[in-house]
């Protein structure tokens, strides 16, 4: 009996995207794969799992501009968990992982290609002082 290969996180993630949003289904998967590895190797991607299976429920996507501003290249959430509290605890886990950041921007051009981007304080989005 042949043996199975065993799913990599890359492509457990590439799956997970490509179920969870639409914006992914034309890019081409070979590339999708090799974009989530370089994330991967430096650092700037997020994998929320369930508790209990251990299945993702979300994955984010950052690039940093300087040392203090994040831009989110894209959040993609599973639809049972998109709400504003938890978009805000994907948010203090990442910046609790990355302290230095102070100000984040999100890519809009994929989805929203008209609407102007924005700055904004990581402290007034957690209403923190």
């Amino acid at each position: 009996m042949p043996k199975l290969k065993e799913k990599t996180l890359v492509d457990e993630i590439y799956d997970f995207v490509v179920k969870n949003s639409s914006v992914y289904r034309t890019v081409n998967k070979g590339e999708i794969k090799e974009i989530i590895e370089k994330h991967i190797n430096y650092g700037t991607i997020l994998i929320i799992r369930e508790k209990t299976n251990d299945e993702i429920v979300a994955v984010v996507r950052w690039n940093w501009l300087g040392n203090y501003t994040v831009y989110v290249l894209d959040a993609v959430i599973r639809k049972d968990y998109r709400s504003m509290k938890f978009l805000k605890s994907i948010l203090l886990l990442g910046v609790s992982k990355n302290p230095q950041c102070k100000w984040i921007c999100f890519n809009r051009g994929l989805k929203y290609p008209f609407r102007e981007g924005k700055i904004y304080k990581v402290d007034d989005i957690l209403r923190r002082r």
